[in-house]
């Protein structure tokens, strides 16, 4: 509801994923911008900035190594610390 183009139901496999990442990351080029790694939730992450203002969290979730799984999170909302 809060955020509009944002995937709705899981995505799955890697090329799929892959394609929603670029296509986010191309839709915000150039709007100034930053990422930085971050634990989120106690586990490794993203944390994207804009503007001065948390605008996105990336957390991982990894097993034996690999990623299995990215939760995206850009409501406005569910970014503010309470």
């Amino acid at each position: 509801g809060r955020v509009a183009r944002v995937a709705r139901r899981p995505v799955t496999g890697a090329a799929k994923v892959a394609g929603l990442l670029l296509a986010v990351a191309a839709r915000h080029d150039g709007n100034g911008g930053t990422m930085r790694p971050s634990a989120v939730n106690g586990s490794p992450g993203l944390v994207f900035e804009a503007g001065g203002a948390v605008v996105g969290v990336l957390g991982f979730t990894v097993d034996s190594g690999r990623i299995t799984e990215l939760d995206l999170v850009v409501n406005p909302e569910k970014l503010v610390r309470r």
